[in-house]
């Protein structure tokens, strides 16, 4: 069974251009979620105001990008 939220994310992440990036850098994956701020951007403009999902998301499910929470999920992602 799916999240009551994923039907909405699903809808939102097709719903135009996706661009994947491969990042690479010592500390690459915890960079990232520096960079990117707080997962609902609502929270972010509050906390990281200079952070990706403050400056370019709408809320918590329309949040601009995203990102693995750790290596070992970054490994299992490819393309």
């Amino acid at each position: 069974m799916l999240f009551p939220f994923c039907s909405e994310l699903l809808q939102f992440i097709t719903s135009g251009p996706v661009v994947a990036m491969e990042i690479l850098r010592d500390d690459a994956v915890c960079k990232w979620k520096t960079l990117l701020g707080p997962a609902n951007s609502a929270v972010a403009q509050t906390d990281e105001p200079d952070s990706i999902r403050a400056n370019f998301g709408h809320d918590g499910i329309r949040n601009a990008a995203h990102g693995p929470d750790s290596v070992a999920s970054a490994a299992r992602v490819s393309f």
